[in-house]
Formats: C-alpha cells, sequence, structure tokens
C-alpha cells in the first residue's frame, strides 16, 4: 500500500520526453490532472501574499489581490481562445500566478526606491537652494550695513577726481617740456656725431 506521489508540470516537452523514455509512467499510474484554481483560492493567495506589503491601505490591498485574481482570470481565458484559434496550448499555472503577486511586489519595492530617490534629490536642491537664499540674505546685510561706508569712499574719490586732474595737466606739460628738450637735445647729439 505503497503511495507515491511524482509531480511534473506539463509545461514544455519535459513532461512528453519523460513520458517516452518511461512508459510505465502512463502504463501503471494513475495521472490526476489538477482543475485551475478558484476564484475563492486565487484572493485567498493574493490576499495573503500582499498583506505584508507595508505603507498601503488594507482597502487597497484587498483592491490589489481583486485585480490580481481578475489578471489571472482573463490570462486563463485568452489562453483557451487561443488554443481554439491556433491549436497551440498555453499553460497558465498556479506558478505563474505566484509569479504576477511576486513581479508586483517586486514592482512596488522598486517604484518606492525610486520614488525615495527623487525625494532625496529633490531635498537635496531645496537644501541648497535655502542655503543660496540664507547667504544672498547675509551678503545684503553686510552690503547694507557698508553702505555709508561706500557712500564716503565715493564721495571721497570724487574729491580726489579734480586733484587728479590738476596733477594730470601739470605732468602732460612737463612731458611736453621734456619732449621739447629731447628733441633739441637729440639734435645737438646727431650735430656733434657729424
Amino acid at each position: 500500500k505503497l503511495h507515491i506521489v511524482l509531480t511534473m508540470s506539463p509545461v514544455g516537452s519535459a513532461l512528453r520526453v519523460r513520458m517516452r523514455m518511461f512508459p510505465a509512467l502512463v502504463n501503471c499510474c494513475t495521472i490526476d490532472w489538477f482543475l485551475p484554481w478558484p476564484d475563492e483560492a486565487l484572493l485567498g493567495v493574493s490576499s495573503r501574499q500582499l498583506h505584508d506589503m507595508q505603507g498601503v491601505s488594507d482597502e487597497v490591498k484587498d483592491s490589489v489581490a481583486r485585480a490580481c485574481c481578475s489578471i489571472h482570470q482573463q490570462v486563463l481565458e485568452t489562453a483557451s481562445v487561443f488554443e481554439a484559434r491556433l491549436r497551440r496550448k498555453v499553460y497558465v499555472t498556479p506558478k505563474s500566478y505566484l509569479d504576477l503577486i511576486s513581479l508586483y511586489l517586486e514592482m512596488i519595492l522598486e517604484k518606492r526606491a525610486e520614488k525615495d530617490l527623487a525625494l532625496r534629490r529633490l531635498q537635496t536642491g531645496v537644501d541648497k537652494i535655502d542655503e543660496a537664499n540664507n547667504v544672498v540674505v547675509s551678503l545684503q546685510e553686510e552690503l547694507t550695513k557698508m553702505a555709508p561706508f561706500i557712500q564716503q569712499k565715493i564721495k571721497e574719490a570724487e574729491e580726489l577726481i579734480p586733484v587728479v586732474t590738476e596733477e594730470q595737466k601739470k605732468a602732460d606739460e612737463i612731458k611736453d617740456k621734456v619732449s621739447g628738450e629731447e628733441k633739441v637735445v637729440r639734435a645737438q647729439a646727431d650735430e656733434v656725431k657729424v
């Protein structure tokens, strides 16, 4: 009264090859083809798998669980239509349903990581803008404090402009005299050379 349960997936050619290699699997065994899961089972599995999602309300978890169930049922219907039209069997197993749920969970984690990265970048940008604003405010305060000193220096510079202009005129006159004397001295030097 020994019972051995041998479970194989019908997907691909592996089952067919094994049946050809070991004909006793067909002749001496009872093949039990399992029926697709009912909606209640699909909903229960997805609810249990999605229960551990953090930061999501229970209402959203229930909606996602129902959506996963609905997607799986639509895939089953589409697979039967595909088989009827093209006579090719597409196997939709419970494993593919579990893969759908795990893929959804992976995508949630990936999108959360992207959102957190974008939030950190945005926060860094805001911090930099605040820092720049603080620097601008401090420079404006410093400029306001230095405004009387700057006005005084401007007045002193304006007072020095006429003095510098007079000195420049005197220097130009002296330069003209020196250049005139230089011409005379060169002329005399040329005569001496001759």
